[in-house]
């Protein structure tokens, strides 16, 4: 038995999209509880595995493993949270409350052999889009910046699923309930949006306390064109890890540009 396969996600991707939401909220808005937001975060992430392999493993030995590892996580999760709590008040709080019925309905997914399903894969998206803004909240941000900035990671991350799974599902010739074309509507949405936000900001009709410039709009664009290329009749890339690899990468300039143009304070 390996170890690796009970305390870490096998989906390479999961990272980027779990890990990204948060440390864009940390890099908007540094403080020391954000950084024990990050870690509370990062510790529920985490423990996704080793309670859906505590659930669902018939090895004894196995089990046992990811309930200890599972424990483990947990403490450092709580020692985290208690920490934002003590520095930065219960605000943040408020993130798990939205995120934990999300994160249930996945777990229990996950425990009838549909953890890949695309309800689930979208419910944790969700919630730790939502999880993302609990560094902003913890560094004194008010709860509209907070719920801006967790809506700007659900226009990247939501769409970003969606691509993903029928680009797979192409890719392995399987048949799959996500349609292209609303791959590409899901993108297209999402760059009028962040559009959107950044002409309703410019024109006062927002709570200050954050600037969105339009350029905020440029990675949106790029995920967009990604989606266009990647479900045309010429794939590219050609393929899964190159779409694995590209997906990082854009997410990458996503949370690079995101850091850069906006400002949250």
């Amino acid at each position: 038995m390996k170890l690796r396969s009970v305390a870490l996600p096998p989906e390479h991707g999961s990272w980027n999209l779990a890990l990204a939401p948060v440390l864009l909220g940390l890099l908007l808005a540094p403080s020391i509880p954000g950084v024990a937001a990050f870690i509370g975060v990062a510790a529920a992430f985490l423990l996704r595995r080793p309670l859906q392999v505590a659930a669902t493993s018939t090895f004894t030995l196995r089990r046992r493993a990811a309930v200890s590892i599972a424990i483990g996580y947990g403490l450092v999760g709580a020692a985290a949270w208690s920490w934002v709590v003590l520095a930065a008040g219960p605000r943040p709080l408020l993130t798990i409350a939205v995120a934990i019925p999300l994160a249930a309905g996945a777990l229990a997914a996950a425990t009838r052999g549909r953890s890949r399903s695309a309800a689930a894969d979208v419910a944790v998206a969700t919630a730790f889009g939502v999880l993302g803004s609990a560094p902003l909240l913890a560094a004194g941000a008010t709860l509209e910046v907070a719920a801006l900035v967790a809506a700007l990671a659900l226009l990247r991350s939501v769409p970003a699923v969606a691509y993903v799974r029928a680009r797979v599902a192409r890719d392995r010739g399987r048949p799959s309930r996500v349609h292209k074309m609303g791959v590409v509507v899901a993108h297209a949405a999402a760059v009028v949006a962040v559009l959107a936000v950044a002409s309703a900001l410019l024109a006062g009709s927002y709570p200050p306390g954050i600037a969105v410039p339009w350029s905020a709009a440029i990675p949106y664009a790029a995920l967009l064109g990604r989606a266009v290329l990647g479900l045309a009749a010429r794939r590219w890339p050609r393929s899964i890890r190159a779409v694995g690899v590209l997906e990082t990468l854009l997410g990458v300039a996503w949370l690079a540009t995101l850091v850069a143009v906006v400002e949250a304070i």
